[in-house]
């Protein structure tokens, strides 16, 4: 209750429930974010923009410009592109991605807002790991055709493995850590979980999104099954 009732600085608007303003997914490279963010787009009243703060693009692969605000605004005033997200969604819910490479000053300001709704998104450290070798060697990130789908086998090194997992665990301890100390909670979901679509309308429903969907659409396919 304490929570829901500090202001914020990213705004001042009720949405839906009112207990959150706006959402951010923590995830990591190769956990299924972009699967997640296609489910959830599939409500009406629910949007995510990609990864807004991605240090090379603003949303989506080369993309350079949010709502009229370019990299240099992002730079100097980051949290303008979260204002201006709020007051677009009107009365639905906006959000974005956000991964452990990605502004800091971001990163850290969200953990701490109580008016956003965090999603965290896991995956086996293993498969995900795997999964980022394979498409640094076929260079192909996301699939919406199985005809176009490349195929590499990677060799796969012990010691690189295990800097990666020391890395990802300390990073997600992290968010733990914060939100802990914060009082606040978060939605915790594990890679295989966001195709069952009860989790997701959970998801919705943490989100304050009345709406439920029978089924969920996948335009983006799984690029190594195997």
């Amino acid at each position: 209750i304490c929570c829901e009732n500090q202001s914020s600085e990213l705004g001042n608007s009720n949405v839906m429930s009112g207990q959150f303003r706006y959402f951010a997914i923590f995830g990591s490279m190769r956990s299924g974010s972009n699967l997640l963010e296609q489910s959830l787009n599939q409500f009406s009243s629910i949007t995510c923009h990609g990864e807004l703060f991605n240090p090379s693009f603003i949303g989506k692969p080369t993309a350079t410009d949010f709502m009229g605000l370019d990299l240099n605004a992002r730079e100097k005033s980051p949290k303008v592109l979260i204002k201006a997200m709020i007051k677009d969604a009107g009365e639905g819910i906006a959000g974005f991605r956000m991964f452990h490479d990605h502004d800091p000053r971001i990163a850290n300001a969200i953990l701490e807002d109580p008016k956003c709704a965090k999603i965290v998104l896991r995956r086996d450290a293993l498969q995900s790991f795997v999964s980022l070798g394979i498409a640094r060697k076929t260079d192909q990130w996301l699939l919406r055709d199985t005809t176009k789908r490349r195929s590499e086998k990677i060799v796969f090194d012990p010691s690189e493995f295990e800097k990666y997992r020391i890395a990802l665990d300390e990073y997600y301890t992290h968010i733990r850590s914060s939100l802990q100390k914060s009082g606040q909670t978060a939605f915790w979901i594990h890679y295989p979980e966001q195709r069952n679509i009860d989790v997701l309308n959970g998801i919705a429903d943490y989100l304050g999104c009345d709406e439920k969907l029978d089924a969920v659409k996948e335009t983006i396919k799984r690029q190594n099954p195997g």
